[in-house]
């Protein structure tokens, strides 16, 4: 199946306008078969652009070759429809008939809100396993994901900036090449039908290779799995009643303290920390046996790490995931409220790491600035002794300018602003926080990521009955 032989009606997915969960699957799936095709078009593509609106259509682009005409994009499909969006519109546009000017500001709010939902299922679908590996093979093409609310390609008056690579060109870059490139004809020989073919028939081998290689990777680790199992699991076994046992005594002794004061968080709290509420107790804890745990050691050793696919990402998924959903709650401090130590710890490295991964240091206090303390806290705890220091200047560094910052935030979360400008509100404050790079300089190498994911897991494996549900 190709992506440029779908027809519409094939390709068809309905999506509840604000359901975040089946939006995601739908980036998810868009993802998927965008990167098993990425290479089979010409001319080669480093823009990923999604068309929002009643329907989402998403297609490459090139800011190599002009796109005014776009006689020479073959078509993607429409992917998803997000159904009750247009009876939204028509309910806005009838309460406010009177009032043309209040009717356009809702309007523009929708058209936010929508931008915004577009963006996290996106980010979402990207993150997802399967999808991570499979970018993997497109690594060295530089990639930018832009929403536009027109169907206008690269010369729309508008793009929002989902996502980036290395390589990926920014929106200024973008606009100067569409510009330039405007009006100049297609090298020669990008149109021959032969040339397409040849490229599709040299992936759709690689492809075959690749499968054929990952089928045995898989068998060998299955037999591995197997063979080594067991012996783990009896390991874990043991080690849990060790650890229950000294979890039960921590929390006798904690119980048995007459008048202890212990500091509780609330929804209105603006620093959330790690000796909040809830310490020992297992309020909220996945239902893993120690049979999956064991296979998932043997799967995954620290030797054959891969920064997507590794152990400690395999207990989040295992561990972490069940219990937010479980959870139900509307905010961080809700959630904050249910959990244990450990717990609240995975939390705020888990916060710390997707949102630097994605935008920064300063993109994590500027989402999750509740988790600003409890981050060094945890990184204190885990004995991340160079993290934890380069981090505390940067909360020094935050502190010296929180006049700056707080106009800053300000701004960026002004909805009357447009999104463009919303986003150079927020841009600002990178240069504000210098001392951010010294941290950026080596959290997003491999080295540095492997050590760190390796310190996460031991801390999880050696504190096992804060995360599962009794063990037998």
């Amino acid at each position: 199946m190709k992506l440029n032989s779908l027809k519409r009606r094939e390709n068809m997915h309905q999506t509840p306008y604000g359901n975040r969960r089946q939006l995601a699957e739908r980036c998810h799936y868009v993802w998927l078969r965008y990167l098993d095709h990425l290479r089979t078009g010409t001319p080669c593509c480093d823009v990923m652009i999604w068309e929002i609106g009643e329907t989402v259509n998403v297609r490459p682009a090139s800011t190599g070759l002009d796109e005014s005409s776009r006689q020479f994009v073959k078509p993607f499909p429409i992917y998803f429809k997000l159904s009750g969006l247009p009876a939204l519109q028509r309910q806005l546009a009838r309460r406010h008939r009177d009032d043309p000017a209040e009717a356009e500001r809702r309007q523009s709010e929708l058209d936010r809100e929508l931008a915004e939902s577009m963006q996290a299922g996106i980010l979402a679908g990207l993150k997802n396993k399967t999808v991570a590996k499979r970018y993997s093979k497109f690594e060295a093409d530089p990639l930018t994901v832009v929403i536009t609310q027109r169907d206008d390609g690269l010369h729309a008056s508008e793009f929002e900036l989902v996502w980036q690579n290395e390589q990926g060109p920014s929106l200024a870059l973008i606009k100067r090449r569409a510009k330039a490139q405007r009006g100049k004809p297609l090298p020669s020989g990008e149109r021959s039908p032969s040339t397409w073919e040849a490229r599709a028939a040299a992936i759709k081998e690689e492809n075959r290779q690749w499968r054929a290689a990952v089928k045995e990777q898989v068998a060998k680790r299955e037999s591995n799995v197997r063979q080594k199992a067991p012996a783990v699991r009896a390991k874990l076994a043991a080690a849990w009643g060790k650890q229950e046992k000294e979890r039960q005594q921590e929390l006798a002794k904690l119980q048995a303290k007459r008048g202890a004061t212990v500091s509780r968080s609330s929804s209105k709290t603006l620093l959330l920390a790690l000796d909040d509420g809830n310490q020992l107790d297992r309020v909220l804890s996945a239902d893993c046996g120690l049979d999956r745990m064991a296979k998932t050691i043997v799967a995954y050793p620290w030797s054959s790490y891969d920064t997507y696919d590794n152990r400690f990402w395999e207990y989040t998924y295992q561990l972490w995931d069940p219990v937010v959903t479980a959870a139900k709650a509307k905010n961080t401090a809700a959630l904050w409220r249910k959990l244990n130590r450990p717990q609240k710890i995975l939390l705020a490295m888990l916060s710390f790491l997707g949102e630097t991964d994605n935008g920064g240091v300063w993109q994590f206090l500027f989402n999750e600035p509740a988790l600003a303390l409890a981050a060094l806290e945890a990184m204190e705890e885990l004995q991340l002794t160079t993290l934890a220091r380069d981090y505390r200047r940067v909360l020094s560094e935050l502190l010296g300018k929180g006049n700056t910052i707080a106009a800053i935030r300000q701004q960026a979360n002004d909805a009357s602003l447009t999104s463009q400008a919303r986003w150079q509100a927020f841009a600002r404050g990178y240069p504000e926080l210098a001392s951010t790079k010294t941290i950026e300089k080596y959290v997003y190498t491999a080295k540095w990521q492997k050590q760190l994911h390796k310190r996460l897991a031991d801390y999880i494996e050696a504190r096992l009955p804060y995360f599962m549900k009794p063990q037998s």
